[in-house]
């Protein structure tokens, strides 16, 4: 999840973008992946997670690296926007199997604290969430 509001203009988008190269580079190839952005809006790269592969890997580098920022300079109110959406994606029906890894790229001082909570409620033991 990556914060791209007007408030993570310059080198706190900079800053966001390479912690999630090196992020991406991280994961052993066959790891399901996306990538979801917020400001104003949230959009995810691939409709689903998908495999992560060469191609899925090169998508995901580019779309990254190409990041800009969106929406309004209120990070407060788009850092909430997103991580209670999130919350709410969080409960989608998935296998028994399948434990959600939730990292969270931002301005450290964007995280609320309250929304966040309800991220870890909604999880329960199904999901391990990184800030």
């Amino acid at each position: 999840v990556l914060q791209r509001s007007r408030a993570m203009r310059g080198p706190h988008l900079e800053s966001t973008k390479l912690a999630a190269l090196i992020f991406l580079r991280s994961l052993p190839l066959g790891a399901r992946v996306n990538f979801v952005g917020f400001g104003e809006e949230m959009s995810s790269l691939f409709p689903s997670s998908v495999v992560l592969d060469a191609a899925s890997f090169q998508t995901a580098s580019a779309h990254i690296s190409a990041t800009q920022e969106r929406g309004r300079a209120s990070d407060v109110l788009d850092v909430q926007i997103g991580v209670d959406a999130l919350a709410t994606l969080l409960v989608t029906e998935r296998s028994e199997l399948t434990q959600l890894r939730f990292f969270y790229v931002s301005d450290p001082d964007g995280v609320s604290r309250p929304s966040l909570t309800r991220v870890a409620q909604s999880c329960g033991r199904r999901c391990q969430i990184s800030v």
